[in-house]
């Protein structure tokens, strides 16, 4: 028993330290609603209140404590950018040119929700793109040492009062990512957006960007003369082979690169083409390339995304986001914004922690010894650990500058 008490401290510890560095400017009431929720995700891995509020033992009702957290939830949204911006400084330190930033777009499902505020068709991924009731998040994340972080995420109707296009969500998010953190990363976008309009965002702002060509009539500038894409890639044959890994499987490619120019911008941009055996994709980037090596560093840069959506599917899956029970936008974006420093958190005190790393894991009873994705072990884990603790963090609210803890009374006796 000893190990898990002095686990489970480091795990409450880590997480309330994190949380407290997240209220900086906010109120004892908010400080403390942040620090319960955040805890509460990791402890019981649900969005519902109920399971939140069970994961706190507090000696209350349990239906107390659930209209405290959802009056709560409602008070914190107007203070969610403050929350939003503590968190960017507790991440900015881990951020470095090596760092691959990403944004896009997900889906809730909500198939069954008739009360939901504004709920809408969406397109929904796991199940061949069919519209079902839902709502729509953007998204934007960063990988930083093969682990995913989330930098900002929103939950947002089209129906809504005051939308204007997924594009005007876009933007005001990757300015907000801007503002926080400049260009130090490179940004990595899907083919949803091959638009003149990233390109010209991207490049006024110097920010390196590799977005995934769609449009494969696009016209673009090559040696002075119009032509499309589609023709330009059959103009090469590929000139470097490599072997990228993707999803799960090795694939054998050769690869191209051109310079050319897309109307309406005046930077000469690059076109880098990737030739699998039946297809060829082709990403349009800023980024000097200027032979074989930066070539195929932008192709592996590319190819690493897959980690950020398996990071949607994580928080899908793993934390049964979609199952989320309150009902109004304001609420349900004040429970998404923490639970994504919660899964943040998760991460940033596991690290550099190789003894708690390492009992997490083992806790985790997984099969394989090593995986590609270790979230869902380090959820599991962190849950298995925790589950021996037989109260809450509520020692961890002191009402006076002396804090005072005693150690034992927190865990289950053996």
């Amino acid at each position: 028993m000893n190990n898990y008490n002095t686990f489970i401290y480091q795990i409450k510890g880590g997480l309330c330290n994190f949380s407290s560095k997240l209220s900086k400017s906010l109120g004892r009431v908010e400080s403390k609603f942040i620090s319960s929720v955040v805890y509460g995700v990791v402890k019981s891995d649900s969005p519902m209140l109920s399971e939140i509020g069970r994961a706190l033992k507090e000696n209350i009702k349990l239906k107390d404590t659930i209209d405290r957290l959802s009056k709560n939830l409602a008070n914190i949204y107007k203070r969610l950018d403050v929350l939003w911006s503590n968190y960017h400084n507790e991440i900015k330190p881990k951020l470095n040119s090596e760092s691959i930033m990403s944004f896009d777009f997900s889906d809730v499902i909500k198939p069954l929700g008739k009360k939901f505020e504004d709920l809408t068709l969406v397109a929904d991924g796991s199940d061949e793109h069919k519209l079902k009731l839902g709502y729509w998040i953007a998204e934007a994340t960063v990988l930083i040492n093969d682990r995913v972080v989330s930098l900002y995420s929103q939950v947002f109707s089209t129906i809504s009062k005051g939308f204007k296009s997924t594009n005007d969500i876009a933007f005001k998010i990757l300015d907000k990512v801007y503002s926080s953190f400049g260009n130090i990363a490179t940004m990595v976008m899907d083919r949803g957006f091959d638009d003149q309009k990233f390109f010209k965002y991207f490049v006024a702002k110097t920010w390196g960007f590799i977005i995934r060509a769609s449009h494969i009539n696009r016209i673009v500038y090559y040696d002075g003369s119009k032509i499309k894409l589609s023709v330009l890639k059959n103009e090469f044959k590929g000139k470097y082979s490599t072997t990228i890994f993707i999803k799960g499987k090795n694939h054998r490619v050769k690869c191209s690169f051109v310079k050319i120019k897309v109307p309406g911008i005046k930077e000469e941009l690059t076109v880098i083409f990737v030739y699998f055996n039946k297809s060829t994709s082709m990403f349009i980037t800023n980024l000097d390339v200027i032979g074989k090596n930066s070539c195929l560093d932008i192709v592996y840069t590319y190819y690493k995304r897959w980690r950020i959506e398996e990071y949607f599917k994580y928080k899908k899956q793993c934390f049964t986001f979609e199952n989320f029970r309150v009902r109004d936008l304001e609420r349900i974006n004040s429970l998404n914004t923490l639970m994504t420093v919660a899964l943040s958190a998760i991460e940033l005190i596991t690290r550099n922690k190789t003894n708690l790393l390492s009992f997490i894991l083992k806790e985790a009873n997984s099969i394989k010894d090593t995986v590609r994705f270790e979230y869902y072990r380090l959820a599991r884990g962190l849950k298995s650990i925790l589950d021996h603790t037989i109260t809450g963090i509520a020692c961890f609210f002191v009402t006076s500058n002396i804090i005072q803890l005693s150690l034992f009374e927190n865990f289950a006796e053996t």
